[in-house]
């Protein structure tokens, strides 16, 4: 199997997006937000709310280029890897969150 982004290129990243169908594949577009923010902090975890008005295929994107990017077939929680396939997400509003060390990801159905 492939190795997550991050562990292929980098230790971390200074922002990370979700570009996709919704947004015109903007490598910068719907940014999530670094969980850890203290003073120091290395942070690995992002999280964001994300609202799909339809079915949209994306993925993440580390500091708003193309050159690490995470993808994976599932949904709505996987391994994404890099380069890998279009994350196939359904319509509806979600908390997303992140790794950029491991690649996982997870959409939970805010209701």
């Amino acid at each position: 199997g492939q190795l997550p982004a991050s562990r292929c290129h980098r230790l971390s990243a200074s922002s990370i997006a979700m570009p996709g169908g919704h947004n015109e594949w903007n490598a910068a577009g719907d940014p999530m937000t670094a969980t850890f923010t203290y003073d120091g902090a290395e942070n690995h975890m992002w999280t964001t709310t994300l609202t799909l008005g339809a079915d949209a295929e994306l993925k993440f994107a580390a500091d708003g280029a193309w050159d690490v990017n995470w993808g994976a077939v599932e949904f709505p929680y996987g391994a994404g890897t890099q380069n890998g396939a279009n994350i196939p997400a359904k319509a509806g509003v979600y908390t997303v969150f992140l790794n950029d060390i491991t690649g996982q990801y997870m959409f939970i159905a805010n209701e």
